[in-house]
């Protein structure tokens, strides 16, 4: 969304901040490891329950109250929403490679979404990316290195 927003209105935008996220050609579909991850937002939605449990992944860490705090105040509809649209959001290359403004990529080195951060990065060189060290998708965003590598990207930006 943050890159369509860039692209389409660059007037309104200053610098870009992605967080587990990169860029995928319109139409290609969603990494392997979310695939089923709308239907179950979407079941979650109807039946009510936790996010957290709809979502997490065999192999990652014990979700901490805090994470479990965090990921079950969204609403399920609109996450859904978004992940369905997804493909069609992230904008096409040219309109990526138009982009302006600084953008910095905070992915964990383990993120299922790297492909999509190295995919960006390929056809848009500049972009700045901080690999967080032993992070996946799931335990980046409560990273203390996440917040120092985006505040620092954001006082540059002044």
């Amino acid at each position: 969304i943050a890159l369509r927003l860039a692209a389409d209105h660059p007037d309104r935008v200053r610098s870009v901040v992605l967080g587990g996220a990169g860029w995928a050609l319109p139409g290609a579909p969603l990494p392997a490891e979310v695939l089923d991850w709308p239907a179950k937002i979407e079941r979650l939605a109807e039946e009510g329950g936790s996010l957290t449990d709809a979502l997490w992944q065999p192999g990652w860490p014990d979700p901490t109250p805090e994470m479990r705090a965090f990921l079950d105040r969204n609403d399920a509809r609109a996450l859904a929403a978004i992940m369905r649209a997804r493909p069609e959001l992230d904008g096409t290359e040219a309109s990526v490679q138009a982009i302006g403004v600084p953008i910095l990529a905070v992915i964990g080195e383990q993120d299922f979404a790297r492909p999509a951060v190295d995919a960006l990065v390929g056809i848009k060189p500049d972009v700045e990316v901080t690999l967080l060290a032993g992070k996946d998708h799931a335990t980046a965003i409560f990273d203390a290195e996440l917040g120092q590598v985006v505040l620092e990207f954001l006082r540059e930006q002044r």
